[in-house]
């Protein structure tokens, strides 16, 4: 039987040319970025709202607009601190990764070994730690209720935690958005960690990972610092202090964080094929958090009125349709404070904002930022897997000079197969006479990549 050479390029597509309008130039970054959350920010008029543009680790482009502080017309910047709200989920569920990867808890175990206060309730014998992180407990979503209990203290939850649960499906059948879920997430971490979960996720997370702007308690920060929060009823706006956490079931919202700290997160996420920071949380831990595990039904954007593209949730993270590619993110609302992390994991962009109005809808140009710049051939450079890359640049060389030795080289065993030689010489001398600009490489997933002439995706490959 003939060998079967391996992680050659099994399949080619050569895609049609189409015009790009929305193809820009990386020194466009910065006037497209501030055109796009300039016309948001005149739309919804938050007092403040500061975003910032990730690629390859590296904040490239950061903007505040408005006032942290009205009262005292304090300037938002890169320095200012927000409540994240519903971001916080992806620390609290790194955070039961470190203990699982440490032995010390199994995502397969209910909460009741954990948590004394539902031994008495049997509903949730049949829920285990997975559900509870991937939102599919069978609880219902509970926004407006869990907001109000954000600064209770351990006690407080307690008595939450004693009360009969509602559930609104059976466990692991449906996706259901719960807050307490992930209030119960963090009496578990306070209850294996032998410490109270937000010390342990300061310790274990944000120290190492140098997120020394990221914290439980607005009071350690001068008020000069920390962004205010305001809720809008009939135009005017009331303040909404930021406060204290105090108890561990907060981790499904407590966080406050500036725009900076929270693109190093988007960057240690990002960075799921490096060893760097393993000792953090493990490159394929990271990459466990943002798979998605259960599908999220479609509904429609309350300020777009269109489809949302939500896909599935992973683990305190949200996977969502991207063009062609998946995009990973949260939101974060909570009375007074609106904000949004999202990022393309293959190829290391991301975009974030924040902002101090009730549930301010800061998705909506982050997604488009993210589109735009995804189609911008300079910021679709990444990090590629280095055999992907080696088969991209020999894919370039046979579209400016065919030559049988490299085809023969770099090809599996299928592909003259499936493609006549003479045919697939023909198409890559018609794509290489058009390729007068700059071809770049784009990583998308596994063993795939795609080629990029002048800003147009014009193959794409994979490996087998």
């Amino acid at each position: 039987m003939e060998s079967v050479p391996k992680e050659n390029i099994s399949a080619i597509i050569f895609l049609p040319a189409m015009n790009s309008q929305l193809n820009i130039e990386i020194e466009n970054l910065s006037k497209i970025t501030d055109q796009i959350f300039h016309s948001f920010y005149e739309q919804h008029k938050p007092p403040a709202l500061v975003y910032g543009v990730t690629i390859g680790g590296q904040l490239l482009h950061c903007k505040g607009l408005g006032f942290a502080n009205l009262g005292q017309a304090t300037i938002a910047d890169r320095s200012t601190l927000f409540r994240i709200a519903s971001m916080t989920k992806s620390f609290a569920a790194a955070a039961i990764l470190q203990l699982r990867d440490c032995g010390k808890l199994k995502l397969t175990q209910s909460p009741v070994d954990f948590v004394p206060e539902l031994k008495a309730l049997p509903q949730w014998k049949s829920r285990t730690i997975f559900h509870l992180l991937t939102m599919q407990s069978g609880l219902p979503t509970d926004d407006p209720w869990a907001d109000r209990f954000l600064l209770a203290n351990d006690e407080e939850y307690s008595r939450i935690f004693e009360e009969p649960p509602i559930f609104v499906a059976e466990a692991g059948e449906e996706y259901h958005y719960s807050n307490l879920g992930y209030m119960i997430l963090g009496r578990i971490i306070s209850q294996v960690a032998e410490e109270h979960a937000c010390s342990f996720i300061s310790r274990s997370i944000l120290m190492p990972l140098g997120l020394n702007n990221t914290t439980w308690t607005a009071s350690k920060f001068s008020t000069d610092k920390i962004a205010t929060g305001y809720h809008r009823i009939d135009g005017k706006d009331s303040p909404v202090p930021a406060g204290d956490v105090k108890g561990d079931g907060a981790l499904f919202a407590g966080l406050l964080s500036t725009i900076v700290d929270i693109s190093r997160w988007m960057d240690f996420l990002c960075s799921t094929h490096s060893e760097e920071r393993e000792h953090v949380l493990t490159s394929s831990s990271r990459r466990e958090l943002q798979r998605a595990v259960v599908l999220v039904p479609p509904t429609i954007s309350k300020t777009t009125h269109k489809l949302e593209e939500y896909i599935g949730y992973g683990l305190g993270l949200r996977c969502l349709s991207l063009s062609d590619l998946w995009s990973v993110g949260h939101s974060g609302g909570l009375p007074g404070y609106g904000s949004h992390m999202r990022w393309i994991p293959q190829i290391g962009l991301g975009v974030v904002a924040l902002s101090n109005l009730t549930y301010c809808p800061v998705w909506d140009p982050c997604r488009e930022i993210l589109q735009l710049l995804y189609k911008n051939t300079a910021c679709s450079r990444a990090t590629i897997p280095g055999l992907v890359a080696s088969r991209g640049e020999q894919l370039i060389s046979l579209l400016r000079k065919w030559d049988d030795e490299i085809a023969d080289n770099i090809f599996a065993s299928n592909y003259f197969q499936d493609v006549p030689r003479p045919v697939a010489m023909r198409r890559f001398q018609e794509v290489g006479k058009g390729a007068k600009g700059e071809i770049n490489l784009s990583y998308t997933e596994g063993l795939s990549g795609a080629i990029f002439i002048e800003g147009i995706k014009m193959i794409m490959y994979s490996l087998a």
